[in-house]
């Protein structure tokens, strides 16, 4: 038998299909969705580390992060204006102490109180969320869950304001922490509330009734 025609190896009608080989994907929106996914992941995981420091902190020192939190409701002008001259003053302090051999081991144990009455300002203020965020839902809740409920909405809503406005967030992430901070020394670190109980203002009395 004759096979008679020609022998067309390609197509090039109306109907072709073109499979491409690869798909390539632009290199600068790969890295910037990994970015975007490992940045949201981050903020999460802080805000939720920060609760669960809060909920060891009151689990053993709920009368002293109790009294922290009334001291910077009850006198925010005070706190904050002693948070801030402790963050301004404390660190050229230590940095003077630093220049010497013997004053370097002082000066970390500076730093360290620094951040331990920092953070411990910022439990303070989350256990007053917590509580504020209870009676606005009329629940009674444990003290570690008010603490760790709170201090998780503060620090999602204080690291999300940096979030769309950078240049400008900081600045009250930044009032809010020395606000804390005060309180804590208000309060030498819990043991004292502030003002002090029973303490009373004295008004002028009028002789003439």
């Amino acid at each position: 038998a004759q096979v008679f025609g020609n022998i067309n190896n390609g197509f090039s009608g109306p109907g072709e299909i073109v499979v491409p080989g690869t798909v390539q994907v632009p290199g600068s929106l790969l890295h910037s969705e990994v970015n975007f996914i490992v940045q949201t992941f981050l903020f999460f995981l802080r805000a939720f580390l920060w609760a669960a420091l809060a909920v060891l902190v009151v689990l053993f020192l709920p009368h002293q992060v109790e009294q922290v939190s009334h001291a910077a409701v009850a006198q925010p002008v005070i706190s904050a204006g002693l948070g801030v001259l402790t963050a301004v003053i404390l660190p050229i302090v230590l940095l003077l102490v630093a220049i010497t051999i013997i004053g370097i081991p002082v000066s970390l144990l500076g730093v360290l109180a620094l951040v331990v009455t920092w953070a411990f300002g910022i439990v303070g203020l989350g256990m007053e969320v917590g509580e504020r965020l209870a009676q606005m839902l009329k629940v009674d809740l444990p003290a570690q869950v008010t603490a760790g409920a709170g201090t998780l909405i503060r620090i999602l809503v204080m690291n999300g304001i940096k979030v769309p406005i950078p240049s400008c967030g900081w600045i009250f992430a930044a009032r809010v922490a020395c606000l804390g901070l005060g309180a804590v020394l208000l309060t030498r670190y819990g043991p004292h509330p502030y003002p002090p109980a029973g303490s009373q203002v004295m008004l002028p009395v009028d002789r003439d009734w």
